[in-house]
């Protein structure tokens, strides 16, 4: 498919491959009807990669995928395993593992709204890139190369992952309510009745029951983490994920999260539930409602259209891709959003 942008949209790329050059990132153009807008690279001692970006102006979007080539390794559940565990701590990518070749992927969705690119915060979301790849991608190296489990390269990199900067100020006590406002104006244009019963600290809280599955309810929690100037949003699934199960679980989540374009999926080792993660970066302190509430109602509806596969999965099992077809007919192993 040829994509056709105006001229706003061009100036979208533009900006984009400005932010690269100014992190001495190489851009290389791509000729025309390519489904991306440039390409770049990573190349020192520790990763290889080739980066892909793209712009959808139909998606309200921008994509950036680093590809990291294939892993060779007999212990691709383990290697799975490790990237739902450090998904669940990035709230802003996500790893997945494409199903027909094993090759690894970080990949990062920013909202655009009337083709005018936040500059600041695409220059920020790649640099958070960049630090995930420097303290992730050679946990999973590791794993690959020497054996061993997830849990014992997840200990090695958790820590510095948790402590990734923001490179941002903590908000004040008249920003943090100014912010809590715009989500609770954002609730109420989606008709959300909120009551102490929903507020949490620095957040809300909202149970969902799905439509057709009176039986499977959806806990959204959005926070505000007023010290790194975020708002995270969570999709909490109430049913949990048995031990004997697991293994298919992670596999089904990580085909669907390559479906998936701002949140991901990842299962939490503690409560062993099946959770959406996004994080949106404040600008300057101040919530962008349209962004917040392109987020929360994408958050929803994946919510609503895969939490029934999961659970499906967990107390009567099938086949992963099999389930997927469910809901997308022609699904195959390279079926992929990004």
């Amino acid at each position: 498919m040829i994509k056709k942008i105006n001229k706003k949209g061009s100036k979208v790329v533009r900006e984009m491959k400005q932010c690269f050059r100014a992190l001495h990132l190489s851009v290389e153009n791509v000729k025309n009807g390519e489904p991306c807008e440039f390409k770049s690279k990573i190349d020192n001692a520790n990763t290889l990669a080739e980066v892909i970006v793209e712009y959808r102006p139909d998606f309200n979007c921008v994509n950036i995928n680093f590809n990291f080539g294939v892993m060779k390794s007999g212990n691709i559940d383990e290697i799975k395993k490790l990237i739902n565990m450090i998904n669940g701590i990035t709230p802003f990518c996500q790893l997945s593992l494409c199903p027909c070749c094993n090759e690894i992927i970080l990949h990062a969705s920013l909202f655009i709204s009337n083709n005018k690119l936040q500059k600041d915060k695409f220059d920020w979301l790649l640099r958070y890139m960049l630090e995930i790849v420097h303290l992730a991608y050679p946990a999973i190296s590791m794993l690959v190369s020497m054996g061993g489990t997830a849990e014992k390269y997840y200990d090695i990199c958790k820590d510095n992952i948790w402590n990734v900067t923001y490179w941002e100020q903590g908000l004040d006590k008249e920003m943090t309510k100014n912010v809590l406002y715009g989500l609770a104006s954002v609730f109420a244009d989606l008709k959300f009745t909120i009551t102490d019963e929903n507020r949490i600290e620095n957040g809300f809280i909202f149970p969902c029951v799905h439509p057709s599955e009176p039986g499977l309810c959806i806990n959204m929690i959005t926070a505000l983490d007023n010290e790194d100037s975020t708002v995270i949003i969570h999709a909490v699934s109430s049913f949990t994920v048995p031990d004997d199960k697991m293994t298919t679980t992670i596999e089904l989540i990580n085909r669907i999260n390559r479906l998936c374009g701002y949140q991901h999926l990842f299962v939490d080792s503690l409560g062993k539930k099946c959770v959406f993660l996004y994080g949106i970066r404040l600008d300057n302190g101040v919530l962008q409602e349209e962004e917040f509430q392109n987020a929360f109602r994408v958050m929803i509806t994946d919510a609503l259209c895969w939490f029934p596969i999961l659970q499906e999965l967990v107390t009567s099992g099938g086949i992963e891709s099999d389930l997927i077809r469910k809901r997308i007919p022609c699904y195959n192993d390279k079926t992929t959003m990004y």
